[in-house]
């Protein structure tokens, strides 16, 4: 994305993004402004299964995607990259404890 983006900009950039990646077990949906390393891909999916996303890289700009994109995506593992090699993150929370993870940081905010 560019200085001056706009949310039409985001919605055909996720768009352009609608088809996944599907190595053996792997359902990936890659959603980074980079070209992903397809060696440490593959490794990655040679020892995982399931659906990941790779999330785009500036934080700002995949919260505003995440608004975007249908609820599933959210409570995907997300993979990173670093040095030659994808991990995941995955939070593992229910319901009930992000509603009180919100207002917990509400009341925080609250001035």
């Amino acid at each position: 994305m560019r200085p001056g983006t706009t949310i039409e900009d985001v919605v055909e950039f996720l768009i352009s993004r609608k088809e996944p990646i599907e190595l053996g077990d792997c359902r990936i949906w890659d959603f980074n402004n980079h070209d992903p390393d397809e060696e440490a891909l593959n490794e990655f999916a040679r020892m995982h299964s399931g659906e990941f996303v790779i999330p785009f890289g500036m934080s700002y700009t995949w919260a505003i995607m995440l608004e975007i994109l249908p609820e599933r995506f959210r409570r995907l593992p997300a993979l990173h990259y670093r040095k030659g090699v994808y991990y995941f993150v995955k939070l593992e929370a229910g319901e009930e404890e992000l509603s009180r993870a919100r207002e917990e940081v509400e009341r925080a905010f609250t001035l």
